[in-house]
């Protein structure tokens, strides 16, 4: 089970500390912490970004979090790479209409650069 983010003061916590990855569809925020173990996640999609209808936001997130579980179910992503952390997507609108295996690989490229600068 993915444990998500979902107060305020998180989001905020990784905006003003984290490390930040641009990608076309989304933009990743990760930050490390020490203490319990764990990764978790995150997932925004603004008016400003995706439009006025909630009906795109809410299919941009349920496209982000498909795209994390299946990134985090590969052997490459066990519990040893992926315990120790948080990390926000933050959703733009090629997320929409970008194949989902071109936007699962986006992803895996944005954590492998979280990962390798110290995430």
């Amino acid at each position: 089970m993915l444990q998500t983010l979902k107060k305020r003061q998180d989001f905020l916590r990784l905006q003003g500390q984290g490390r930040q990855y641009k990608a076309r569809s989304f933009v990743c925020l990760g930050l490390v912490y020490a203490a319990p173990p764990g990764l978790r996640v995150g997932f925004t999609a603004t008016k400003k970004a995706l439009g006025p209808k909630a009906v795109d936001r809410n299919r941009a997130k349920r496209r982000l979090r498909a795209a994390v579980q299946q990134v985090l179910s590969q052997p490459a992503w066990g519990p040893a790479r992926t315990g120790r952390g948080e990390v926000v997507l933050i959703a733009r609108a090629p997320v929409l209409t970008q194949p989902f295996p071109a936007l699962c690989a986006e992803l895996q490229t944005a954590l492998n650069q979280l990962w390798a600068a110290g995430l």
